[in-house]
């Protein structure tokens, strides 16, 4: 009888949570919006994992890195931390673009959610715990105390989508690739030059299209063409946090993304080890972006 009893309360309160936590686990969230209204009571980033149940690697990192104690105890501290099922999530993993599995990102609970780090594949339990929770989080202070500063300077005009530092940028400053067409170097890897006449502003950078046709598929998906990380070199974002501002000479595709590079050296570190710099995505504005005078 007082077995069965305890059994009836272990039902009740199993069920008293429903898609909020393992039964095992104490950390790892399962309801996206009952996780971000947490972060954003607590003041923690979200961490969110994209899974699936028939993703080899995702298992891996179940058996392997998510539960671990180390792994935990940095969750515990540091972040929020939901896992999603891709295909009961489908809207979910759309509006973040999840394409490959496993994908970790770091997300600004409140707002419209800015996703601040981006990480796919399987990572080792070390680098897991160390590239996404602890940098994602230091990430999301970095971005937190950039906000405050902000607030505590004169009121910034926020009507005109260019800030008053791009519109103080000289125009080769924010004129991207050197005016070449990023649509023709994609689809065909030759460099031809854009026109002035038909270019397009995307996240206050500006590129020059080669013809009407280009500058339509542009318009669409700018992400697709674009350069990776704004056009910094990946090798100084991933390795200092800074965002420098590469040069056409020394450019790469990987994966079908475009690289800029500083120097032929970083270019040639990137080509070592390719997925230590494509798989982290640092979000960032065109305002932390340095422009090195050669």
């Amino acid at each position: 009888m007082r077995s069965t009893l305890l059994l009836s309360v272990w039902t009740v309160l199993a069920f008293a949570l429903p898609g909020t936590l393992r039964a095992d686990d104490s950390v790892w969230m399962s309801d996206f919006e009952k996780a971000r209204e947490i972060a954003t009571q607590t003041g923690k980033p979200l961490l969110v994992h994209f899974y699936a149940e028939w993703c080899g690697p995702c298992k891996q990192m179940d058996a392997k890195v998510l539960y671990q104690p180390s792994v935990k105890q940095e969750i515990q501290q540091r972040v929020v931390a939901v896992k999603l099922d891709v295909d009961q999530n489908p809207k979910l993993a759309k509006r973040f673009g999840v394409e490959k599995l496993p994908t970790d990102i770091i997300v600004e609970p409140s707002g419209a959610g800015t996703q601040l780090l981006e990480s796919q594949g399987f990572h080792p339990m070390e680098e897991y715990r160390r590239e996404i929770i602890v940098r994602g989080a230091n990430r999301y202070a970095e971005v937190l105390a950039q906000r405050q500063q902000k607030a505590n300077q004169d009121a910034l005009a926020k009507a005109n989508r260019e800030s008053p530092k791009v519109a103080q940028m000289t125009a080769e400053d924010r004129l991207m690739l050197g005016g070449y067409c990023p649509v023709t170097l994609w689809k065909n890897r030759r460099w031809v030059k854009g026109s002035s006449e038909l270019k397009f502003e995307h996240r206050g950078q500006v590129y020059y299209l080669a013809d009407e046709e280009v500058l339509k598929e542009f318009k669409d998906n700018p992400e697709r063409y674009a350069p990776r990380y704004m056009g910094c070199d990946p090798i100084m974002v991933v390795e200092s946090d800074r965002a420098i501002k590469g040069d056409t000479r020394f450019a790469a595709f990987y994966d079908d993304e475009l690289y800029i590079f500083t120097n032929e050296d970083n270019r040639k570190k990137f080509k070592t080890s390719p997925d230590k710099y494509a798989r982290t995505r640092v979000v960032f504005d065109v305002l932390d972006i340095e422009f090195v005078t050669r």
